[in-house]
């Protein structure tokens, strides 16, 4: 073979191998699952003999020119960004697919049958990657939700807007919004659970994170991504044993009592607020924005800002620490839901 033909292979045979162990690791220490990290490990010795046995897998490295390859370090952006585990093991298995459809082209110039070997091992991974999803709910990617990354956080109050919600829902997705709340406390059980169950199915399809106000029974009866608990509501450690380690728990709270208290608690990110006065929980006095510089090192989880929130006061709360911020007024009480949605977004960017 010539040189720039196993230069191609060695670095594929590498990416691959690469790949596995990344994919295998996650499985078995993460997962702790057996049948498929051992699946894994297989293929990654599979893989090893049948390069060795086709071109010397060990002798490749002596055809590996790394000075002269002037794309090792041309990465896209997205290449450096990871959303959860889940978002890395996927990422790793595609790596692994790509670089065996090229081991099993190049190996076709002088070895046919390690082609088909190999074409083989790929399949087996395509078998892999189906049945990681169905072991592993597409929801755990929830408990690994990167707030700081998502910075605004709807909440759809069904007692403050409830005219063509699905239409609503689908504007707000539009403009890049990766997570919403849905809430409600004087509609029927019945009617929550049913427009909660429809948004389920849009978020899910959409890869948008649906959380549900309070009602941890609903959450659950729709299979939502997680909850979120007021002070009042059902403890944390509860709720957890309830939903599970893979679904997100978000706390409320009006206080810097509060808000150390809500960090020693298992949840994924607390709420503070109201930070400015609100329509919707007309009843809280606004605690204003020095709380936010009250806030210690000490407070570790994701903090999202909530209350009176809006595209005219926003800018106040830049360098806040704040991992995003909720908004329900400012997006449902105006007259076109994805313009507002998309001024707010764009603001955020700016936390």
């Amino acid at each position: 073979m010539e040189k720039s033909e196993l230069r191609i292979l060695d670095a594929n045979f590498n990416r691959a191998r690469e790949g596995l162990r990344v994919c295998e690791d996650i499985l078995r220490f993460f997962f702790e699952e057996n049948v498929l990290t051992q699946r894994m490990k297989n293929l990654r010795h599979e893989i090893f003999e049948i390069i060795e046995s086709c071109c010397g897998g060990k002798r490749l490295i002596n055809y590996r020119d790394i000075n002269s390859d002037t794309t090792k370090y041309a990465n896209p952006d997205s290449e450096f960004s990871r959303d959860n585990i889940i978002d890395v093991f996927r990422s790793n298995l595609q790596r692994v697919q790509e670089s065996l459809r090229v081991l099993e082209e190049v190996t076709k110039l002088n070895d046919i049958s390690s082609s088909k070997n190999l074409k083989q091992i790929r399949f087996e991974v395509y078998g892999i990657e189906k049945g990681f999803y169905k072991i592993i709910d597409e929801s755990f990617f929830s408990s690994n939700f990167n707030f700081g990354k998502f910075r605004l956080y709807p909440v759809l109050d069904l007692d403050f807007y409830n005219n063509n919600i699905e239409n609503a829902v689908f504007d707000i997705i539009s403009t890049g919004v990766k997570v919403l709340q849905l809430r409600g406390k004087k509609i029927s059980d019945k009617d929550f659970f049913l427009i909660a169950k429809r948004l389920k199915e849009i978020t899910s399809k959409e890869k948008v994170v649906l959380i549900i106000n309070d009602r941890v029974d609903l959450s659950m009866a729709v299979d939502a991504d997680g909850v979120h608990l007021g002070q009042k509501d059902l403890p944390a450690s509860i709720v957890r044993k309830l939903i599970g380690k893979n679904k997100i728990i978000g706390i409320s709270t009006h206080s810097l009592e509060q808000l150390k208290e809500a960090n020693k608690l298992n949840v994924n990110y607390i709420s503070v607020g109201p930070l400015f006065k609100t329509l919707t929980k007309s009843n809280l006095e606004p605690l204003g924005l020095d709380i936010l510089d009250k806030i210690g090192p000490e407070i570790n989880k994701p903090l999202i800002g909530i209350g009176g929130i809006n595209s005219d006061n926003i800018e106040r709360l830049y360098g806040k620490n704040l991992a995003g911020v909720s908004a329900i007024s400012a997006i449902f009480s105006s007259g076109d839901i994805k313009f507002a949605t998309k001024k707010l977004m764009d603001k955020v960017k700016h936390l």
